[in-house]
């Protein structure tokens, strides 16, 4: 992928834009803490999951409704991490039976 091309990917700006707007608003925090949750969703997912399905069940002081909701959010996030992941590979892919 050509350094253009990544750069004016929707992902990477949207990232940019608010990795800066954080920056500008003092907020230092909030960026490594995304990055990390959104490089690790997968392993999120899967902990909402169980959280939401089995042991707010069994645990009166686990707030089910709310872990559905964040695991439906984190499902959302994963569901589009995998599709862009797929889109990459596949133009990568593309890329490279063009030139053979």
């Amino acid at each position: 992928m050509k350094i253009r091309q990544l750069l004016t990917q929707p992902v990477a700006v949207a990232t940019a834009a608010g990795g800066a707007l954080l920056q500008l608003l003092g907020v230092t925090w909030l960026d490594p803490l995304i990055s990390v949750v959104f490089a690790n969703i997968g392993t999120v997912f899967s902990a909402l999951s169980i959280s939401s399905a089995t042991l707010a069940g069994e645990l009166a002081w686990l707030p089910e409704e709310t872990l559905t909701t964040l695991t439906l959010v984190a499902a959302g996030v994963y569901v589009l991490k995998l599709l862009d992941r797929f889109a990459d590979q596949l133009g990568d892919k593309l890329d490279n039976d063009d030139t053979n």
